[in-house]
């Protein structure tokens, strides 16, 4: 696996607190283990709060 930046625990918190969390959509690696991993995340954030937060991508990473 890449490096991880910011995962749904993180993302979950920011937005329970007033903030916009955000969610690091890929690491340096990619491929079904990133997949399963922002899954993972998305829907740890979506237990942990009900508030808006957003998943971001660099468009570098998807090229």
């Amino acid at each position: 696996m890449g490096e991880r930046w910011a995962g749904g625990t993180l993302a979950a918190a920011v937005s329970a607190a007033g903030g916009f969390g955000l969610i690091g959509g890929q690491d340096s690696e990619g491929g079904p283990a990133q997949e399963a991993w922002l899954r993972e995340q998305i829907r740890l954030a979506r237990d942990r709060t009900d508030r808006p937060f957003g998943v971001g991508f660099i468009v570098q990473f998807l090229t």
